[in-house]
This record gives structure tokens, C-alpha cells and sequence, in this order.
């Protein structure tokens, strides 16, 4: 029985890839579950999904910015992106409107959120799902902030209503 790469990844504490072993990396030609072990693939569907607006760029931005921070700190070894679920979770998970209620600036602050959640649980509990764990757990998070983000609108809608109605119609002056 082959372990996944993020096992192997864990198990060892780094990847050292070789040419072909990172082509088959790419191509997908690795151990994992199936739909995240293809990064050309799900690079082509991200880049399909974001043509057709279907999916929301900034919480995918917000996202994986804030899981590469502790790539960038020396927390976490490169290798951990290697394993490509934390793309196919920013894709099917967190760009997914469906689950992602929020959008904008507000999807982008949930989705860092969630990035950094996900940055924890690599560094400190070498979780192999980790992904997929900081997304159930940040789904109420996510519906408080898509509640916050409804409140002010309608709070923004009603002040402007209220500030048309204090100006003077300007075509009853022209009279």
C-alpha cells in the first residue's frame, strides 16, 4: 500500500524530487486522493472556472496567500504545496459559492482566515487533510461574516436613501 505524498512528505520531513519525478508530480502521476494529485489539471480548471466567474478570485487569493505564509516564516517545508490539495481546496472548496457566502473584500478576509487556520494545522499537527479540516471548521465563520457582510449593506443602503431624501429635488427648484 502506497501512502499519499503529504504521508511520505510527513514521514521523511522533506520531498527531494529529482526531473522526472517532478514531471510525474505535475502529471499527476503520484499517490493521493483522486482530483488533487494533478496540478496541470487543476491549474487548467482554475484558470476555466475563474474565466467563466464562477468561482471567486479573491477568496482564492486571500487563501493561498495567507497559507504560503508560513512557507515564507521557515515554518513549513515547500514541499506541503506539492501535495496539490491545497489548490484543489482553494478551487472546489473555497472558491465555491455555495459554500463561500461571501464575496468581495469580506470573501477575501474569510478566506485568509481559513488560509492561516490551514498554515497552522500543517506546521503544528502535520495533518494530511488539513485543508479540507480548516474549511468545516471555518464554515460558521464564514456564514457570520456573509450575516456582518448583509447588515452593512442594508445599513449602507438605508443611510442612502436617507441622504436622497434630505437633498432638495433639484428639478422643483428649476421652476
Amino acid at each position: 500500500m502506497t501512502d499519499s505524498l503529504t504521508a511520505q512528505f510527513n514521514e521523511k520531513g522533506s520531498i527531494q524530487y529529482l526531473h522526472t519525478e517532478l514531471i510525474e508530480c505535475l502529471i499527476g502521476a503520484v499517490p493521493g486522493p483522486m482530483g488533487t494529485s494533478c496540478i496541470i489539471m487543476l491549474t487548467l480548471g482554475l484558470i476555466i472556472l475563474l474565466v467563466r466567474r464562477q468561482i471567486d478570485v479573491f477568496s482564492i487569493l486571500g487563501y493561498l496567500l495567507c497559507v504560503i505564509l508560513p512557507i515564507v516564516a521557515g515554518k513549513a517545508d515547500a514541499g506541503v504545496l506539492m501535495t496539490n490539495m491545497i489548490l484543489f481546496s482553494a478551487i472546489f472548496l473555497i472558491g465555491d459559492s455555495a459554500l463561500m457566502p461571501c464575496r468581495g473584500m469580506m470573501a477575501y478576509i474569510a478566506a485568509a482566515l481559513t488560509g492561516v487556520l490551514t498554515g497552522f494545522l500543517i506546521v503544528a499537527y502535520h495533518l494530511e487533510y488539513a485543508p479540507l479540516i480548516a474549511v468545516i471548521l471555518s464554515c460558521p465563520l464564514w456564514r457570520w461574516i456573509a450575516a456582518l457582510e448583509a447588515g452593512l449593506r442594508e445599513k449602507m443602503a438605508a443611510e442612502k436613501e436617507a441622504a436622497k431624501e434630505e437633498l432638495p429635488d433639484e428639478s422643483a427648484e428649476r421652476v
